[in-house]
């Protein structure tokens, strides 16, 4: 699974003191050990099914044909010069090619969602553990440094990003590459303080998913 884990997500703290956070750390090598399978082998699963559908799909019609059909013209001016017949197969070909492409999408956001579940679940159940016990957010450790954060409830998450947000504003901006760097300025003034006063809480978590 493509970890969820992007700068503004970890980092959404700002204008939120440590006097006001309670922030919680766990290992999450030792918590996904609580899941059979790992999400190396589940992205494995998934490239699989993605594979053969393709290939079931390229089998039932055929794509490379429609490609082409599909593009025999270039721009709006090739499509008015050419006939009604070449038009008419244009047509059909980019229609054909968008419903194959819809049903694809969507069969393999269904599989994810299937063979995902269970770190989904875990992911709630996470969030339920900390909002328990007391705690804003939860940094999840791998080998790596952070894998993922979790926040106990949307409410929480939303108020982190909005402060990020302001920060950002406040400090001005001149266009959107300048904005992201602002947001990133924003996040990394809070994350070491935040991040170094984060109570381990490995072993409690791993005893309440056991229960």
């Amino acid at each position: 699974m493509k970890k969820r884990l992007t700068i503004l997500l970890l980092l959404g703290l700002v204008g939120i003191t440590n006097a006001q956070t309670n922030s919680a750390k766990a290992d999450f090598s030792q918590i996904k050990a609580l899941i059979p399978y790992s999400s190396a082998e589940l992205e494995a699963q998934q490239k699989q099914f993605q594979d053969s559908l393709m290939q079931a799909l390229e089998r039932q019609y055929d794509i490379k044909k429609l490609e082409e059909e599909a593009n025999i013209f270039k721009n709006q001016q090739e499509y008015n010069a050419g006939d009604e017949a070449t038009q008419l197969k244009f047509t059909e070909a980019q229609e054909k090619l968008q419903k194959i492409s819809d049903y694809y999408n969507q069969a393999v956001s269904q599989n994810a969602s299937k063979l995902y579940k269970p770190f989904l679940d875990l992911s709630q159940k996470i969030r339920q553990i900390i909002a328990k016990n007391g705690y804003d957010l939860i940094f999840l450790f791998g080998p790596n440094g952070v894998e993922s954060v979790e926040y106990k409830d949307v409410e929480t998450y939303s108020n982190f990003q909005n402060s990020i947000v302001d920060c950002a504003r406040k400090k001005g901006f001149s266009n959107q590459a300048d904005y992201n760097e602002k947001l990133n300025m924003c996040s990394r003034e809070i994350l070491s303080p935040l991040m170094q006063n984060s109570v381990d809480i490995t072993e409690l978590v791993i005893q309440e998913l056991k229960k």
